[in-house]
């Protein structure tokens, strides 16, 4: 792998109560699987949650929660990835990730 490691720059984003704590990842050049005949991947920097997305966030956004195993800075489980993009497309709607000038996404494989 060709990424360089450097001290992680952080970015915290209050969302009513809580707060997503964000780590950027410094991009580059890498082969997809470390085998010579699959593709070099190029990545840009990008910014990714640190922690797991936790219950008491989903439900700020939500406003509900469908985990079995209750617990406000658990992470949410039995949610399934049309869940994941109903809950990012609610994230992205709310006036503190449009001042913050943020977009919320799944990461890509490559990422």
């Amino acid at each position: 792998m060709l990424l360089k490691v450097q001290a992680p720059q952080t970015y915290d984003i209050q969302i009513g109560e809580c707060k997503i704590e964000m780590v950027k990842v410094q991009g580059g050049t890498y082969q997809m699987g470390g085998d010579k005949n699959n593709p070099i991947i190029r990545l840009s920097d990008f910014w990714i949650g640190k922690y797991p997305l936790t219950q008491h966030i989903y439900e700020t956004v939500m406003g509900e929660n469908p985990s079995t195993f209750k617990g406000k800075n658990k992470p949410v489980e039995h949610v399934s990835w049309h869940d994941c993009k109903n809950f990012l497309d609610k994230l992205n709607e709310r006036e503190e990730i449009k001042k913050a000038n943020a977009y919320f996404r799944l990461p890509t494989e490559a990422e």
